[in-house]
């Protein structure tokens, strides 16, 4: 499936659920009302433009709505490069203000995933995780696993605010802001069977950890507004002291699917880089890499004369795989930054 058709699908599909499909924001932060977000640098999700529909200081024609969303997050940079991070990505989601809330974002999610008439993926393959106090999607969970005959205790596993509150750490911590707890969808991409009964919580942090499960999806429950004043104004990176976290006018939700990610999971890919939305990149990097097409000029030579590169091949050299990969993301990134107004400078 390429990417086009994975966007196309889940479109299509929260449009059967009611849902009205929305243009993706820019990449500059601008919200629904036209106001910029000046704490932000780039759009990095798919409800930053709707923030003023979540504090219900602004009404959408529908309560249901979905997009397929430019983004921009500078934060892992240093992972990019590796097989499933990436600076500009598309997140795909569908989001609720004031409408279904847990039990139906979930009874979504797990449609989309699983049935064969979208994306089909094998249930025994899938993991979740769920805010530790959070216990509702927890059982939303086991019974959706239940129907399958699998024992959802070995696949959905309470974790901490610091990877499922939204944002991070924001239960305790900040910024102030809408916030709430989130359920993680993961996919099973190791070699190995994936593991079954009396598979632990400790046992699928380590398989986390060495990526085994690679993250497709996040359901985030938006509920509070979290309140607080900075420690120390002349020092922001201090952080905020907690002032309150009165719930918010109604509830709603907020989802993100990686595209590429999903599409490498859905192609049997190792790497988002190995589909479709990165070949044409790759192809003109081992074109270059072959000298063809490319002139060069030293400092003996009066005239230009095609480079003498070592012909490569992606898939052929790890470290230069790796260069070859960063270069291809930071090429796109820049085309959409471009394409959206956000030119190269200094300042």
């Amino acid at each position: 499936m390429t990417v086009r058709e994975l966007r196309e699908k889940y479109l299509r599909f929260f449009e059967s659920k009611g849902h009205s499909i929305y243009p993706s924001g820019s990449l500059i932060p601008v919200d629904v009302t036209g106001r910029l977000d000046e704490s932000l640098l780039f759009n990095g999700a798919g409800m930053i433009q709707f923030k003023p529909y979540f504090r219900g200081v602004a009404t959408p024609e529908n309560k249901r709505l979905t997009t397929a969303q430019k983004c921009v997050r500078t934060g892992d940079i240093d992972e990019v490069g590796n097989l499933s991070h990436l600076t500009f990505f598309e997140m795909m989601g569908n989001f609720s203000f004031g409408d279904y809330f847990k039990k139906e974002a979930i009874a979504y999610s797990w449609e989309f995933l699983t049935s064969k008439e979208w994306l089909g993926l094998d249930p025994n393959r899938l993991s979740f995780t769920v805010f530790e106090e959070d216990d509702e999607p927890y059982q939303e969970w086991l019974k959706h696993f239940a129907t399958v005959g699998i024992d959802g205790q070995y696949r959905v596993f309470r974790l901490g605010e610091e990877t499922n509150y939204w944002p991070a750490g924001a239960f305790s911590n900040g910024p102030p802001g809408p916030c709430g707890p989130n359920s993680e969808m993961f996919y099973w991409t190791a070699s190995a069977p994936p593991p079954g009964e009396g598979y632990t919580r400790e046992d699928w942090l380590a398989d986390d950890e060495s990526k085994n499960w690679l993250e497709i999806w996040n359901d985030v429950f938006i509920q509070y507004e979290w309140q607080g004043v900075l420690k120390n104004p002349d020092r922001p990176s201090d952080g905020y002291e907690k002032t309150g976290m009165p719930p918010l006018p109604f509830q709603s939700i907020d989802t993100g699917m990686g595209l590429e990610r999903t599409a490498a999971v859905l192609g049997g890919f190792k790497s988002v880089y190995d589909t479709d939305a990165f070949q044409a990149i790759l192809r003109k990097i081992e074109e270059i890499g072959k000298g063809e097409g490319v002139k060069g000029k030293d400092e003996n030579a009066s005239t230009p004369h095609p480079l003498r590169l070592t012909p490569y091949a992606y898939g052929s050299d790890d470290s230069k795989d790796t260069a070859a990969r960063i270069i291809a993301d930071h090429i796109r990134t820049a085309c959409f930054c471009i394409a959206d107004g956000v030119l190269p400078a200094n300042s």
